[in-house]
């Protein structure tokens, strides 16, 4: 299945092509691409087909004529000098050639020209080329990983210029080369790099991403672990809209201060002002972006160090192919770097997060007709969002237990502008202090499921038998009435025994307790990510307390993972080439392994078949914290997926041991849910679904992408509000993890807080590593040597 059939170039990608699309051109081979049908072809034929190919023979006309100007280029290039026209001799149509292929006249090209978009789909139709999103080593920007859904697996991209100028995050078109010839030119760059520091490893002083790698942490290293595929871009297919990254402002490139030292000097005796100024993103994947000097703040080509510690936003406008970097603008000045507030402005957007107000355009009317109205039965809501409820009625040797979801579609229409935004937002973004949600405050207040009020909702009720069998299930919208709002206190009160004031309450959740036991019993189990939950006191932007959340929710775990699994088969049922589900792919394999004989060296089993059981069995404690930290990091993430997208072989839900799966619970925070919500609706009114395959997984691909954001910035919000607590706190016990040397891996316990320590930063009088005893000896100054060396 070809996504990109029947497009053209996205607006998002304007200016980052090399050639533009001619009209009339693109409109006759659209014509004809409609009547070819894309037909199915096994995995085999996918790898067999995705080789490297000899360009010259599958190249379109368009292409032809790329490699042909190139070609000519280049001996122009060659040519001597007083044998070329000047730009001013040109004829108007060369002068006048769109892109950055003028400019190649006067420079040597850096890269190669992106293909135009009509050139690129027809091959990706044929398996010549693949596409997928783009995604750079934050540790070292050189490696970059494109994930193809056609292989389901990642491809190598090997430096700066195999990235062709494309960024994180970015859609790519992708060609496949030889992986040994990769590797080769790789080791010799290394070789060359060796050679001009004298046979000396050049030593990068660890920074803020090396800390946060640890043990079993981060990509595989290519020089061990040769990867199956390379290749290298070959154009832009889309990009995010109205992408900004933060940063601060140099008026020398920082890489080469001291070469750019004396041309300062020069340039400051000649009092001629400098065309650009410097960029630098705080995002080490983001290349420095030149900015017109026009745009510098005022006084900042006077006095550069006063603006040292502000951060600014920009945004990347061109990158020619002779230029390094790309060219930008400057949007706006954030404010100060040791402002809280503006750094979590910078982490909103440095992850494209829309900080638009959203507001409800239309009127609201409560939809409360044709549901089944259940406001008699009791009925609780949990969670501090509101967004869901358990209900439980009592029969002779059985039980009914709903699980309630706040129902806001049935005020959205699908396609609606209100949707569409959602749609766009994605995922509800969380930065500690700050959420940005994905529907208007009124809509959320009219659909939340508020205690001593009537609401509507989505709902899955099942009936329970005595051993815990499930007899019956039912799906539909419902008029419910809930008496109170559970808190952690209240739940882990009555699991103790303690009672509460409301009457009936106490009996009901036992019950409800009672029948999630078996079903806890009944299943794998996946391990749960602790978070971090954090205080604060009025009007403060600093912690006053952090604590690890206490996981009590099996209680509402179980009946959310229950009506995941009914819903997602009730739309698998009836739409089977448009359902969107969620998979999760087997744990990583090599890290696995590494991880059981890891601990099989401090006398530790763990069984891969029987995580918690064996984990269980561990002792002390804090031997099973730490063993569930690191099993965690060998874990896949889950995806969004449209069946008509994906071999059935690739719907399983590795971590909860399930073949089909779905988000249903979380429609006022996930547009996901909300779209699953309207495919529910869809197959219990037996009604055709009117988003096709391609659109529901352009859908999934794009919310993989907001779920990606969506955590980075609650890591980055989560690390910055802990160092503002840990800065007034004096010290916390860690447990050592790893060593290696110049470093060893440690985790604080009580924060879930992973750190890398480089010895470099210590204050040591020397540091031994001893491989074969796997040992890092550390002897420490005095208080004497570090008053001497400060």
């Amino acid at each position: 299945m070809n996504l990109l059939e029947g497009q053209t170039a996205p607006e998002s990608t304007r200016g980052l092509f090399d050639f533009p699309e001619p009209t009339k051109r693109r409109e006759k081979q659209q014509q004809r691409r409609r009547s070819v049908e894309l037909t199915p072809r096994p995995a085999s034929t996918y790898r067999a087909s995705l080789q490297p190919v000899n360009e010259e023979t599958i190249m379109m006309s368009r292409a032809d004529v790329l490699a042909e100007t190139e070609a000519k280029l280049t001996r122009r290039l060659s040519e001597p000098v007083t044998k070329r026209a000047t730009p001013t001799s040109r004829p108007a149509s060369a002068r006048l050639s769109t892109g950055s292929m003028s400019s190649l006249f006067d420079r040597k090209p850096l890269f190669t020209s992106h293909l135009p978009f009509s050139s690129v789909l027809p091959h990706i139709k044929s398996h010549v080329l693949v596409s997928g999103l783009l995604r750079v080593n934050r540790r070292n920007r050189s490696n970059a990983y494109v994930f193809s859904e056609e292989l389901n697996s990642d491809i190598y991209i090997c430096g700066s210029r195999d990235r062709n100028r494309a960024l994180e995050g970015d859609y790519v078109a992708v060609k496949l080369v030889e992986v040994e010839r990769v590797l080769m030119e790789k080791h010799e760059k290394e070789e060359a790099k060796l050679a001009r520091n004298h046979g000396q490893p050049l030593i990068r002083k660890p920074d803020e991403e090396d800390e946060k790698e640890i043990i079993f942490g981060g990509e595989d290293d290519v020089e061990q672990i040769p990867p199956k595929y390379c290749g290298t871009v070959v154009a832009i297919l889309d990009r995010a809209q109205n992408q900004v990254f933060s940063g601060t402002l140099g008026l020398t490139r920082p890489s080469h201060k001291k070469s750019d030292g004396p041309q300062q000097e020069r340039r400051n005796s000649m009092n001629s002002p400098p065309r650009i100024i410097w960029f630098k993103p705080t995002d080490k994947r983001v290349p420095l972006i030149a900015i017109p000097v026009e745009q510098a703040p005022p006084g900042f080509v006077e006095n550069p160090n006063l603006f040292e510690h502000r951060l600014f936003l920009s945004s990347i406008r061109r990158w020619p192919i002779t230029s390094l970097h790309p060219f930008g603008v400057l949007e706006r000045e954030l404010g100060s770097v040791k402002d809280v507030e503006v750094q979590l402005d910078a982490i909103f957007a440095d992850n494209n997060a829309s900080t638009d107000v959203l507001s409800l355009d239309a009127s609201l009317t409560d939809a409360f007709k044709d549901r089944l109205d259940l406001r008699h039965v009791p009925c609780f809501t949990i969670g501090k969002d509101k967004q869901n409820a358990l209900s439980i009625e009592q029969m002779e040797e059985m039980v009914k237990v709903g699980f309630h979801v706040a129902d806001v579609t049935s005020l959205v229409e699908l396609d609606s502008q209100l949707e569409k935004e959602a749609r766009s937002r994605g995922i509800q973004m969380d930065g500690v202090l700050k959420q940005i949600p994905i529907w208007p405050d009124e809509l959320r207040e009219r659909v939340e499921l508020t205690e001593n009020k009537d609401r509507g909702a989505f709902s899955v009720i099942w009936t329970f038998t005595e051993d815990g069998k499930i007899a019956d299930t039912w799906f539909g919208r419902t008029l419910i009435h809930s008496s109170t709002m559970l808190t952690d206190k209240n739940v882990r009160d009555i699991l103790d025994l303690d009672s509460i004031d409301e009457e009936g309450v106490e009996t009901d959740i036992l019950t409800l307790y009672s029948v999630a036991c078996m079903l806890h019993s009944n299943r794998r189990h996946g391990l749960k990510r602790p978070q971090l939950v954090f205080h604060f006191e009025q009007d403060s932007t600093k912690p006053s307390q952090v604590e690890v959340s206490d996981h009590w929710q099996v209680l509402f775990e179980e009946f959310q993972i229950l009506a995941n699994k009914y819903v997602a088969q009730k739309i698998a049922s009836h739409l089977p080439d448009q359902a969107l589900l969620v998979s999760q792919p087997p744990h990583h394999t090599r890290k696995l392994k590494e991880l059981v004989n890891y601990l099989k060296e401090f006398g530790y089993t763990l069984d891969p078949h029987a995580f918690e059981q064996s984990i269980d069995r561990m002792t002390p404690p804090e031997v099973q914290q730490v063993v569930r930290a690191l099993l965690l990091k060998t874990f896949s993430t889950e995806k969004y997926f449209c069946t008509g997208a994906y071999d059935i072989s690739r719907f399983y839900h590795h971590g909860l041991d399930v073949p089909l799966y779905t988000h249903f619970a979380s429609p006022l925070t996930r547009y996901t849910d909300a779209l699953v919500h309207y495919q529910l609706q869809s197959a219990l009114s037996d009604t055709t679904f009117h988003l096709d395959t391609e659109a529901v997984q352009r859908i999934a691909q794009q919310c993989n992408a907001k779920a990606k954001a969506a955590r980075q910035i609650l890591e980055s919000a989560q690390h910055l509000f802990l160092s503002c607590y840990l800065d007034s706190v004096q010290q916390y016990d860690a447990v050592v993890v790893g060593i290696q040397e110049g470093a060893f891996d440690v985790i604080v316990l009580p924060l879930l807080l992973e750190r890398r320590i480089h010895t470099i930063h210590l204050p040591l009088k020397s540091d031994t590593f001893d491989p074969n005893e796997n040992k890092l000896h550390l002897i420490w100054q005095t208080s004497q040597q570090q008053q001497q060396q400060q």
